[in-house]
Formats: C-alpha cells, structure tokens, sequence
C-alpha cells in the first residue's frame, strides 16, 4: 500500500512539475552567469502590447556597461541603448541622450537580455526543472514577480549542458507581452 501511494506522489509532482525527473543545477546556472566579464549574443524579440513588433537586437556586456543595438527592423537600425547602473542612454550617429526605460526593469526590449541575465545570475526562480524546447534539452525557470498590484513572470529556458540563454517570455499577469529568442550567445 505504501508503495503505491509513494509512487503516486512521485508521478503527481512530475506531472504538476511539467519536467523531467532530474535534479536541475540551479546554484551551477547562478555560478555561470555571475562569473560572466563580457557577453555577447543576437537575439530576435517580439513584443506584443496592441501590435506585433519585431525587433532583431544585438548585445554586448563589457564590464558594467551593456549595449544594445537595433538591427532591424531597417526604420530605426543602428540605433543603440547603453544601460549603466541606474542610467540609460540612446546613442546614435554619435549623439547621446538619456532616456527612461519603462517603469518595469526587464520588460523592454532594449533590457531584456540584461534582465534576463541579471535573474540568472542573482535570484532563485519560483519554479524550475529540465524540459524539452524545440528538440533541445533544457532547464526551464520560472521567475514571479508583483509590479503596480499585478503579477509579472518571466520563463527563461536555458542549455542543459553550457548554461547558455535559449529563450524567454515575459508576461504581465497572464499575457505574454515579450518573447525573446537568443540566436548567438559568446561568453
């Protein structure tokens, strides 16, 4: 009888868990993204608040600094944000300007890769586990936040063998407002 029950309760919390028996190396992800100096990847963003914009991005950490370029779409390429503790900038043809980001830090495209990172490498997620995304072996971690009375998530899904970013969506309470897709990733 007991026997049962036990494997009753271990087939609940896998289904319930959505992911793979396993122990997924959370503090390892953590580790990895804390002791990045410099990282650079490509990623392509669709963000969703009425219309469907899509954004192809390229980013860059040095140091404190991290740079995000438009590459597309063509009407506003080339155009780059410098996120600096506390301070944004929007740079182009060698003009700066300082600029807000939007009230929720991470949910913009010009700082989702940097927030995206910045959860990896600092806060444990709510949820996690290993899953399966588009044929390749993952970690999958939920990140829960509240913001102006609402709840906003972040799933990331990052490699099961190097720890590097594959995909995030974003929502603010049940709508996914954001989706990012890492194209390139360099450490």
């Amino acid at each position: 009888m007991s026997g049962k029950i036990l494997c009753c309760i271990l087939s609940l919390m896998l289904m319930l868990g959505g992911c793979e028996s396993g122990s997924a190396d959370i503090g390892g992800v953590a580790e990895y993204y804390a002791g990045l100096e410099s990282v650079s990847a490509e990623a392509e963003i669709k963000t969703n608040s009425g219309a469907l914009i899509c954004y192809e991005i390229s980013f860059l950490r040095e140091g404190d600094t991290d740079s995000v370029t438009i590459l597309s779409p063509e009407s506003i390429a080339g155009i780059t944000a410098r996120l600096t503790e506390g301070k944004t900038e929007i740079v182009y043809e060698d003009l700066a300007l300082e600029t807000l980001l939007p009230d929720i830090s991470g949910y913009a495209p010009a700082d989702a890769v940097s927030g995206m990172i910045e959860d990896l490498e600092s806060r444990m997620p709510e949820e996690y586990g290993f899953a399966s995304l588009d044929g390749a072996e993952t970690i999958k971690m939920i990140f829960k936040d509240e913001y102006d009375g609402g709840d906003i998530s972040k799933i990331i899904w990052v490699s099961k063998e190097d720890f590097s970013p594959i995909r995030a969506e974003f929502y603010i309470e049940d709508t996914m407002v954001m989706e990012l897709q890492i194209t390139s990733f360099s450490d």
